[in-house]
């Protein structure tokens, strides 16, 4: 998180520090392509920020790559473009 400085007083999430967090786009690795994982890393990924997902399973990955769906977990969700 480059370039947020909390408050003095430690106040990490005090409405000016989502504020200034609102504005930044993170990194973020989601672990495993699940229903659970593959939801989470598309709905990160819709909020602007960049997004790992990972994926144990070949045939996961394959539809991922192909039809951004995870045809296995999440069948008929499809996900947002890079």
């Amino acid at each position: 998180m480059s370039g947020y400085v909390p408050k003095k007083n430690g106040d990490y999430f005090g409405r000016k520090g989502v504020n200034q967090l609102k504005n930044h786009k993170l990194r973020i690795s989601v672990i495993g392509a699940g229903g659970w994982g593959t939801t989470i890393a598309n709905v990160v990924a819709e909020n602007g920020h960049d997004v790992q997902l990972w994926v144990f399973d070949d045939e996961t990955l394959k539809n991922l790559k192909t039809k951004r769906e995870n045809t296995i977990f999440l069948p008929g969700i499809k996900l947002m473009r890079e």
